[in-house]
């Protein structure tokens, strides 16, 4: 059998923590890739490296879908929606790397990288920080609301109380949960936009 590599070992290791941190032990992992435990240990000598690389993994491959050639605007949104993709195909892997390593490496690569982003884009230091904050907020409380169903129970919802909730709901019933976070992300980023311009203006015309 071909050695595994790295990255195969972490993508069957993510697949195990979706199912609980307690379905990820050296020996369940093992098993799944049909060798023994010795097999691995060259990556990762204990499961405590094991779980610092998974954190690193997911990190990396939301970092790693940045368009680096693109505008600012369509790399931040890049960036943003990667989170989006990570926490719906892998929640319970993601809710653990950012309850564990939240402010602190390697998650931290992200806020790096949407940092970098707008502050090579002209935007000063404070609106880097809120823009990067804004975005990341946004996105967050996008996936909390997916996970608890953000649509509305018409049936148990009075017409007469609540008359433009039943307005919408035909509209509602037509969009997909991407829809959402896209239309979010846009007017947000949108927004930032229109701030620096406002802001570059403000010093041209101080000069």
């Amino acid at each position: 059998m071909a050695q595994l590599s790295r990255e195969e070992i972490l993508d069957v290791a993510v697949d195990l923590l979706d199912h609980g941190a307690q379905a990820l032990t050296m020996r369940s992992l093992a098993d799944r890739l049909g060798v023994s435990t010795a097999a691995f240990y060259y990556w990762f000598p204990s499961k405590a490296q094991l779980l610092e690389a998974i954190a690193e993994h997911v990190t990396f491959r939301i970092v790693a879908t940045e368009p680096r050639s693109a505008s600012w605007q369509e790399r931040l949104r890049a960036l943003a929606l990667a989170i989006v993709d990570a926490g719906q195909h892998h929640p319970v892997t993601f809710n653990w790397v950012f309850t564990n390593y939240g402010g602190q490496p390697p998650l931290a690569q992200i806020d790096e990288a949407m940092l970098n982003v707008l502050i090579e884009a002209g935007f000063a230091p404070k609106e880097a920080l809120l823009g990067t904050s804004a975005v990341l907020r946004l996105v967050v409380g996008h996936l909390g609301l997916s996970r608890i169903g953000s649509r509305m129970d018409l049936a148990l919802i009075n017409p007469e109380s609540y008359p433009r909730v039943h307005q919408v709901s035909a509209e509602n019933l037509t969009l997909e949960n991407s829809d959402f976070i896209e239309y979010g992300l846009d007017r947000l980023i949108e927004g930032m936009g229109q701030s620096e311009r406002r802001m570059r203006r403000r010093i041209g015309s101080a000069k």
